[in-house]
Protein backbone atom coordinates (compact mmCIF):
# COMPACT_ATOMS: atom_id res chain seq x y z
CA UNK A 1 0.00 0.00 0.00
CA UNK A 2 3.16 2.37 1.12
CA UNK A 3 4.33 1.76 -3.13
CA UNK A 4 0.95 2.98 -4.63
CA UNK A 5 0.86 5.74 -2.21
CA UNK A 6 4.62 6.64 -3.12
CA UNK A 7 3.85 5.97 -6.65
CA UNK A 8 0.32 8.20 -6.90
CA UNK A 9 2.02 10.77 -5.31
CA UNK A 10 5.53 10.88 -7.32
CA UNK A 11 2.99 11.23 -9.83
CA UNK A 12 0.65 13.89 -8.46
CA UNK A 13 3.88 15.85 -7.59
CA UNK A 14 5.68 15.46 -10.84
CA UNK A 15 2.74 15.30 -13.83
CA UNK A 16 -0.89 15.26 -12.19
CA UNK A 17 -2.71 14.66 -15.16
CA UNK A 18 -0.07 12.05 -16.49
CA UNK A 19 -0.89 10.03 -13.20
CA UNK A 20 -4.79 9.94 -14.18
CA UNK A 21 -4.52 5.93 -15.28
CA UNK A 22 -3.38 5.13 -12.21
CA UNK A 23 -4.97 6.81 -9.61
CA UNK A 24 -8.26 4.79 -9.24
CA UNK A 25 -5.54 1.53 -8.89
CA UNK A 26 -4.25 3.08 -6.10
CA UNK A 27 -7.52 3.68 -4.45
CA UNK A 28 -8.38 0.23 -5.06
CA UNK A 29 -5.43 -0.91 -3.48
CA UNK A 30 -6.25 1.33 -0.48
CA UNK A 31 -9.65 -0.43 -0.17
CA UNK A 32 -8.64 -3.83 -0.72
CA UNK A 33 -4.94 -3.79 0.44
CA UNK A 34 -4.94 -7.66 1.56
CA UNK A 35 -6.13 -8.60 -1.94
CA UNK A 36 -3.77 -10.23 -4.00
CA UNK A 37 -5.66 -9.23 -7.66
CA UNK A 38 -6.15 -5.63 -6.07
CA UNK A 39 -1.75 -5.95 -5.78
CA UNK A 40 -2.00 -7.25 -9.28
CA UNK A 41 -3.93 -4.64 -11.18
CA UNK A 42 -1.88 -1.65 -9.12
CA UNK A 43 1.38 -3.29 -10.36
CA UNK A 44 0.28 -3.83 -14.00
CA UNK A 45 -1.22 -0.02 -14.55
CA UNK A 46 1.76 1.34 -13.04
CA UNK A 47 4.20 -0.26 -15.38
CA UNK A 48 2.02 0.35 -18.13
CA UNK A 49 2.10 3.89 -17.15
CA UNK A 50 5.77 3.99 -16.61
CA UNK A 51 6.55 1.77 -19.83
CA UNK A 52 5.48 4.80 -22.15
CA UNK A 53 8.27 6.66 -21.45
CA UNK A 54 11.00 4.05 -22.21
CA UNK A 55 13.68 3.46 -23.30
CA UNK A 56 14.70 7.29 -22.02
CA UNK A 57 12.84 6.62 -18.75
CA UNK A 58 14.95 8.34 -15.38
CA UNK A 59 16.73 5.54 -13.06
CA UNK A 60 13.70 5.82 -10.68
CA UNK A 61 10.99 4.83 -13.08
CA UNK A 62 13.08 1.98 -14.31
CA UNK A 63 13.31 1.07 -10.65
CA UNK A 64 9.67 1.61 -10.06
CA UNK A 65 9.49 -0.89 -13.50
CA UNK A 66 11.43 -3.87 -11.55
CA UNK A 67 9.46 -3.28 -8.38
CA UNK A 68 6.56 -3.52 -10.65
CA UNK A 69 7.62 -6.90 -12.34
CA UNK A 70 8.65 -8.16 -9.14
CA UNK A 71 5.21 -8.08 -7.44
CA UNK A 72 3.42 -9.18 -10.40
CA UNK A 73 5.82 -12.42 -10.25
CA UNK A 74 4.78 -12.51 -6.57
CA UNK A 75 1.28 -12.34 -7.28
CA UNK A 76 1.20 -15.05 -10.04
CA UNK A 77 3.35 -17.41 -7.35
CA UNK A 78 0.46 -15.99 -4.34
CA UNK A 79 -2.11 -16.81 -6.52
CA UNK A 80 -0.60 -21.02 -7.07
CA UNK A 81 -0.92 -21.30 -3.63
CA UNK A 82 -3.37 -23.64 -2.42
CA UNK A 83 -4.43 -21.91 0.78
CA UNK A 84 -6.07 -18.74 0.38
CA UNK A 85 -5.03 -17.68 3.76
CA UNK A 86 -1.08 -18.19 3.32
CA UNK A 87 -1.53 -16.47 -0.17
CA UNK A 88 -0.05 -13.06 1.46
CA UNK A 89 2.87 -14.61 3.11
CA UNK A 90 3.48 -16.31 -0.08
CA UNK A 91 3.26 -13.23 -1.75
CA UNK A 92 5.79 -11.63 0.66
CA UNK A 93 8.24 -14.39 1.07
CA UNK A 94 8.46 -14.47 -3.02
CA UNK A 95 9.17 -10.59 -3.69
CA UNK A 96 11.44 -9.90 -0.47
CA UNK A 97 14.56 -11.14 -2.06
CA UNK A 98 14.22 -10.09 -4.93
CA UNK A 99 13.04 -7.12 -3.81
CA UNK A 100 15.92 -5.86 -1.81
CA UNK A 101 18.23 -7.71 -4.44
CA UNK A 102 17.05 -4.93 -6.74
CA UNK A 103 17.44 -2.27 -4.25
CA UNK A 104 20.99 -2.87 -3.71
CA UNK A 105 22.37 -3.51 -7.09
CA UNK A 106 20.19 -0.26 -8.80
CA UNK A 107 21.47 2.14 -5.55
CA UNK A 108 25.23 0.27 -5.08
CA UNK A 109 25.68 0.52 -9.10
CA UNK A 110 24.28 4.34 -8.87
CA UNK A 111 26.53 5.25 -6.21
CA UNK A 112 29.70 3.55 -7.26
CA UNK A 113 28.73 5.02 -10.85
CA UNK A 114 28.64 8.62 -9.62
CA UNK A 115 31.88 8.25 -7.59
CA UNK A 116 34.91 8.94 -9.92
CA UNK A 117 37.36 12.19 -10.90
CA UNK A 118 34.25 14.33 -12.45
CA UNK A 119 31.45 13.96 -9.35
CA UNK A 120 34.31 16.24 -7.67
CA UNK A 121 35.19 18.29 -9.85
CA UNK A 122 32.58 21.75 -9.19
CA UNK A 123 33.12 22.68 -12.90
CA UNK A 124 31.59 19.17 -14.28
CA UNK A 125 29.46 17.68 -11.79
CA UNK A 126 25.50 18.16 -11.72
CA UNK A 127 25.90 18.80 -7.88
CA UNK A 128 27.51 22.08 -8.61
CA UNK A 129 24.33 23.35 -10.18
CA UNK A 130 21.88 21.39 -7.65
CA UNK A 131 23.12 22.98 -4.98
CA UNK A 132 23.03 26.31 -6.36
CA UNK A 133 19.15 25.89 -7.31
CA UNK A 134 18.63 24.95 -3.72
CA UNK A 135 20.22 28.18 -2.03
CA UNK A 136 19.42 30.39 -4.55
CA UNK A 137 15.94 31.14 -3.60
CA UNK A 138 17.60 31.56 0.05
CA UNK A 139 19.94 34.75 -0.87
CA UNK A 140 23.41 32.16 -1.38
CA UNK A 141 25.60 33.19 -3.97
CA UNK A 142 25.14 31.81 -7.33
CA UNK A 143 28.76 29.75 -6.92
CA UNK A 144 29.27 28.08 -4.09
CA UNK A 145 32.69 27.22 -2.77
CA UNK A 146 34.00 23.93 -3.78
CA UNK A 147 32.54 21.71 -1.04
CA UNK A 148 33.81 18.45 -2.28
CA UNK A 149 37.75 20.10 -2.27
CA UNK A 150 36.84 21.53 1.43
CA UNK A 151 35.98 18.14 2.35
CA UNK A 152 38.95 16.35 0.29
CA UNK A 153 41.56 18.81 1.41
CA UNK A 154 40.56 19.97 5.17
CA UNK A 155 38.38 17.19 6.68
CA UNK A 156 39.92 13.97 5.51
CA UNK A 157 43.29 14.86 6.52
CA UNK A 158 42.47 15.75 10.27
CA UNK A 159 40.44 12.36 10.51
CA UNK A 160 43.00 9.92 11.81
CA UNK A 161 42.63 7.19 12.94
CA UNK A 162 42.64 7.44 16.37
CA UNK A 163 40.00 9.59 16.27
CA UNK A 164 37.67 7.58 13.71
CA UNK A 165 38.12 4.86 16.29
CA UNK A 166 36.96 6.74 18.94
CA UNK A 167 33.39 6.91 17.09
CA UNK A 168 33.16 3.33 17.57
CA UNK A 169 32.19 3.37 20.64
CA UNK A 170 30.63 6.04 21.51
CA UNK A 171 33.45 8.54 22.48
CA UNK A 172 33.86 10.30 19.37
CA UNK A 173 36.93 12.88 19.72
CA UNK A 174 37.91 10.77 22.68
CA UNK A 175 41.43 9.47 21.35
CA UNK A 176 40.92 6.53 23.36
CA UNK A 177 40.95 3.11 21.41
CA UNK A 178 38.78 0.47 22.67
Amino acid sequence: MIWALAAALHHLEAQPLAGLPLYPFSVLLILYRERIWAIATFSLAHAALLSIDLPAAANHSVLALLVDACLLIGCVQALRTRDPGSRGRRLWDGVRGPLRATLAVVYLFAALHKLNGSFFDPDVSCATSQMARMFEPHGFPERLPNVSAWFLDEVLPRADADHLAGLGNGRAGSGHLA
